[in-house]
């Protein structure tokens, strides 16, 4: 920044070049704040009609590129995408249509899964794309195992493949080609501001976190082991269509993930659909699934939509009761007292009985 005595030195320059005739050498002097902005504005214009003339990043060029919208737009920007933002009740309304919340919430909600077909007219690609994600590993710095897991499941087997560092435009291009990998996407309302308003709209309706992942696969391909997860999971096809199977819960609703499953353990499926561009998926945490994109389609693109991770009747109690005691703990020296020697020889309870106090 300028400091004082710079900026009347400017001045005093200036007005000696005025009164001199002489033309007001630009580079005499420091660029002022309100022009270096203008300066770089047009900068990052220009780049963005380089991006449009080119049509994207170039790879892959057989999927149309489309803007993203990295920052805070008119929802009119972005119309198809098939959902409503009046209000986060409307929103939520629109993600489930056609059935209602009522329906939703008595029959579905933490009990079984739901199957929503709903055609390619309901698609909402607006959302996420396999050219967004082209255009968000040239623009943006993506990192393995970060923003982004990669890997496949061949022979009852998940196999990561994640390098070290960046990923790369040529990166991506090898592990989608030659290797046939599932890119998992973390967190994609970074970096597109639509996913970011619906995720803002699902918060405040659950009055609870939640989160996204995008799930890029080839075609005749597998990303992931069947497992279970600890949320409640809806699921939008949004290009191309994906086969899926889901299993009997082990668990009714777990608290924590699986570990990858083998096909002996998950039996047989209780559910096997393809998905298709427009539908939505819907199950409750501790059911076991798998996915795995058709040999008849390009590519497969499905955003995971996650909430209620620990936000159960058991962890709101042991965040309660844990305060009330450490409260208790501080203020009663009783709580702090030591525990009787023989407690463990005390059938029915912990306090000493007579004739068995510890001297």
């Amino acid at each position: 920044p300028t400091t004082t005595w710079q900026a009347m030195s400017s001045a005093l320059k200036r007005k000696r070049f005025r009164k001199s005739g002489r033309p007001v050498p630009k580079a005499s002097f420091p660029i002022r704040k309100r022009d270096l902005l203008q300066k770089i504005r047009k900068q990052q214009q220009k780049k963005r009609n380089l991006l449009d003339q080119n049509g994207g990043s170039g790879l892959l060029t057989s999927v149309s590129s489309q803007p993203l919208c990295n920052q805070p737009s008119p929802l009119r920007d972005c119309s198809d995408v098939g959902l409503t933002f009046s209000s986060p009740a409307e929103l939520f309304r629109s993600l489930i249509d056609p059935i209602t919340t009522e329906v939703f919430f008595a029959d579905y909600w933490e009990k079984k899964p739901l199957l929503l077909k709903r055609g390619a007219s309901s698609s909402p690609t607006t959302l996420f794309s396999l050219s967004d994600l082209l255009q968000i590993v040239e623009k943006h710095t993506i990192l393995f195992g970060i923003h982004v897991n990669v890997c496949r499941y061949v022979n009852h087997w998940r196999q990561s493949l994640n390098r070290g560092g960046r990923l790369t435009p040529a990166r991506l291009r090898k592990l989608w080609e030659e290797e046939k990998a599932t890119f998992q996407f973390h967190q994609p309302q970074q970096f597109k501001d639509i996913l970011w308003r619906v995720l803002s709209h699902l918060e405040s309706y659950f009055s609870c976190l939640v989160g996204s992942n995008v799930y890029l696969t080839p075609a005749g391909s597998q990303g992931l082991a069947p497992h279970y997860d600890d949320v409640e999971v809806f699921i939008l096809q949004l290009e191309g269509c994906k086969h899926w199977r889901l299993y009997r819960p082990p668990v009714e609703l777990p608290q924590t993930c699986s570990h990858d499953l083998s096909q002996e353990e998950i039996g047989e499926p209780t559910h096997d659909f393809v998905l298709e561009a427009g539908d939505l998926l819907y199950f409750p945490r501790g059911t076991v699934h798998q996915a795995d994109t058709p040999t008849h389609t390009p590519h497969s693109t499905h955003i995971t939509i996650s909430t209620y991770q620990n936000h159960s009747w058991s962890t709101l109690l042991g965040h309660l009761l844990d305060h009330t005691l450490q409260r208790a703990t501080s203020t009663d020296p009783d709580f702090r007292r030591g525990l009787p020697l023989n407690l463990l020889n005390i059938p029915g309870g912990a306090a000493p009985r007579e004739g068995n106090h510890p001297v």
